[in-house]
């Protein structure tokens, strides 16, 4: 089923489902041979049967003033004047993702039904080399398309699904937790009693990161059996007082302790981590009941077997291979060897998961943290004996009798100040003991895996430290630079905005940042800079802002706070202005300025800098948002100047610019533009699409674009080059 991960699309992988099943017929007198081919056939057909359901499903067109019938599912999340949840289209089947743009809360609740008016888009997002990849959750979520809400009324309340009942509790106990908790703690009880994570925000969860603590902070394994722990000594004591003569002490430990574990990840919504975790728990527990052997790699392979059974598209869930993965480590760690205190365990366990994790973490975050081992230490005994019980126990007084229990309250909250308290003391040290890494070659990735794992295997495994000698060219930077009097370009993918990276031999640039949102969101920090580190980069040698508006400067603070810049060029005060005449050579690359001459005014648009790059093999030029105006001027004044191999179209593609007289001048070979997917400007306009003669690459369509010069030009983009299934939907 993992195949699917690099499989390009839905033909390429029913072939190859097909070819292994005709070759496990060609092989069947290898009977083991034929099995494993079967297999991976089986496996692959299953997923792949799922992943076409999703792609027909999926939304291929705007909708605009869609008038239709949805019921709510799930919890209704807010924050920052919206409000987001998940609903089906009782008239096509479809699942839509719905946010709702209104300060005042709504009364809707899971089950509602609605009859509404939507403008709906189908499933899109960016594609970078680093940051999230919004279409692949979209996708595994089974989500059709993206929906504003324009109006609603209500139909009815009525619904005597299960899980719409749980949704509902899980709301009234998020409004309960809101009266009764202050807005700091309320955040952190949500995500521990019902899973809602919506009330942290960009720090919070940077701090998390920091620490390596995201697990403690969500429902997932850990609390589960913390839950289930306390359910079996429950079993214990109520056999002790109550024995069954039909039913041995250890069933009735066993169900106990499943119980309380449903009844917990019930409070969570069923989440897919809980989900994961009862599974699991569910099998160990079963074998026990049956007095069979509970080996752990049985529990473990048949745990995965189930949840990918009835769940195909789980497989990609970054969540499943971390969860998962840090179950075999500990079984790496503790089967077939000596028995150790309890005390020593926990360290063992603690260091094992650091080791064994680090590659997860370096294909994740581009880092991973020497500081986790002692963070854990000293949160998780917090979370064990203290946090998680409380907080059960709370939520069950809540649920049965509706008291006020003020003392354990009280006690929780003191218990989350000190978990905070312990967060903020470790965050401080983390420059110091955070290790970034650049993994570009997925070689050195594999290399450093089966080196962690073949450390931790059984000490009868003969010269089991040989293993690390793999480690070394996992840790060895592979860092492509252009050569001597060439250079590159890293068109983000940055929705309706522009960032773009220059590099040179020696030297890395950024010529704007994107946008920041009133969310905290930022370009700057969920996809420049992780693209920076990834490879690499610690010192930026300029920073160009083209102009003011928020689409291009807005993540700017974001940018310098997570790395140094030498040198700031644009028309803010403290800047160096960024005005025709100023220019510098880089590695035998000419930087030169053209436009504006001055930002006396300043004219918003007509002020950006208009940057040209070049070297003996050509020249790029760099517009901003330049307008008709600029581009006239320039024609006329600098005719020679704007000459350029690739041109970067003006203002996002906007009828405002890329005059007819400006691209004759340019005659540029390829276009590159950056817009979002499906923007409400319509950039780039349809009058100035057809203007150009030359191929225009296009950041909406294509993702993340890169220009590399020299005797022979580059121009690729990651949607082309890494095509993937859950991209099928995006019309290129």
């Amino acid at each position: 089923m993992s195949l699917i991960w690099w499989i390009p699309d839905l033909i390429t992988a029913w072939f190859l489902s097909l070819f292994f099943a005709l070759l496990a017929c060609l092989v069947i007198k290898l009977k083991q041979a034929s099995k494993w081919l079967l297999s991976v056939s089986i496996g692959l057909c299953w997923v792949t049967l799922f992943s076409q359901l999703q792609v027909n499903q999926q939304l291929s067109k705007v909708l605009k003033s869609y008038q239709t019938t949805i019921q709510i599912s799930g919890l209704i999340k807010t924050k920052h004047a919206r409000q987001q949840f998940t609903a089906k289209d009782l008239n096509t089947e479809q699942k839509w993702l719905v946010n709702w743009y209104k300060d005042t809360e709504s009364s809707w609740q899971s089950g509602d039904t609605l009859s509404v008016v939507l403008d709906i888009k189908p499933p899109s997002g960016t594609v970078n080399h680093e940051g999230f990849d919004r279409e692949r959750w979209l996708f595994r979520e089974g989500i059709d398309g993206v929906a504003t809400l324009k109006s609603w009324q209500l139909i009815s309340q009525q619904t005597g699904h299960p899980l719409d009942i749980i949704n509902r509790w899980r709301m009234q106990t998020s409004r309960w937790i809101d009266e009764r908790f202050s807005e700091h703690h309320a955040v952190m009880i949500k995500a521990l009693s019902i899973g809602d994570k919506s009330g942290f925000d960009r720090e919070d969860y940077q701090r998390f990161q920091m620490t390596g603590t995201a697990h403690l902070v969500a429902i997932s394994g850990l609390h589960i059996g913390i839950v289930a722990m306390v359910g079996h000594a429950l079993g214990w004591l109520l056999f002790l007082f109550y024995p069954f003569r039909r039913w041995p002490r250890p069933n009735i430990q066993a169900l106990s302790a499943w119980l309380l574990a449903v009844v917990y990840a019930c409070m969570a919504g069923l989440a897919i981590p809980t989900v994961r975790a009862i599974v699991m728990l569910s099998v160990y527990l079963w074998l026990r009941v049956i007095r069979r052997n509970a080996w752990p790699w049985d529990v473990w392979t048949f745990s995965l077997f189930l949840l990918l059974l009835f769940d195909p598209l789980m497989i990609l869930d970054i969540g499943l291979a971390l969860s998962f993965g840090a179950v075999a480590v500990l079984i790496l760690l503790f089967q077939g060897k000596k028995k150790v205190s309890a005390q020593v365990a926990f360290i063992k366990t603690q260091f094992g998961l650091l080791m064994g994790l680090m590659p997860f973490q370096i294909a994740l975050y581009g880092s991973f943290q020497w500081i986790t081992p002692l963070v854990n230490l000293l949160v998780i005994p917090l979370m064990t004996v203290a946090v998680v019980p409380l907080l059960f126990v709370l939520m069950t007084v809540h649920l049965v009798v509706d008291a006020e229990l003020l003392w354990l309250e009280m006690m929780l909250q003191w218990f989350l100040d000190l978990f905070d308290a312990i967060l903020q003391f470790f965050t401080g040290f983390h420059d110091t003991l955070s290790i970034s890494m650049s993994m570009p070659a997925s070689w050195q990735w594999f290399l450093l895996l089966v080196g962690l794992i073949g450390f931790l295997l059984s000490k009868a495994v003969p010269q089991r430290q040989l293993f690390l000698l793999m480690l070394i060219p996992a840790f060895w930077p592979m860092v492509n630079r252009p050569d001597l009097a060439q250079f590159s370009l890293r068109f983000f993918d940055v929705g309706q905005g522009l960032s773009v990276w220059v590099r040179t031999k020696n030297h890395n640039m950024v010529y704007d940042v994107g946008a920041q949102y009133d969310s905290g969101f930022s370009w700057a920090e969920a996809v420049v800079l992780p693209e920076l580190k990834s490879a690499g980069v610690v010192q930026l040698d300029a920073l160009i802002l083209s102009h003011r508006d928020n689409d291009h400067a807005g993540g700017m603070s974001s940018l310098i706070q997570g790395i140094d810049v030498v040198k700031i060029y644009g028309s803010d005060s403290g800047q160096t202005p960024c005005v025709s005449g100023l220019s510098w050579e880089w590695d035998e690359v000419l930087f030169e300025v053209i436009s504006p001459y001055n930002f006396q005014p300043y004219l918003g648009n007509d002020s950006s800098c208009v940057l040209k790059i070049s070297s003996q093999d050509g020249a790029v030029l760099l517009t901003g948002d330049i307008e008709t105006a600029v581009e006239y001027r320039l024609v006329e004044n600098h005719v020679d100047e704007i000459k350029a191999d690739v041109l970067l179209m003006p203002h996002h593609g906007s009828k405002t610019s890329s005059s007819e007289a400006f691209i004759k001048a340019v005659k540029p070979h390829w276009v590159i533009n950056s817009s979002g997917k499906y923007n409400s400007f319509n950039h780039p306009h349809s009058d100035v699409v057809v203007r150009y003669d030359s191929p225009i690459y296009d950041t909406q369509s294509l993702g993340q674009i890169t220009v590399t010069s020299g005797p022979q030009w580059q121009v690729s983009s990651l949607r082309q080059d890494r095509p993937k299934i859950w991209r099928m939907s995006s019309d290129l």
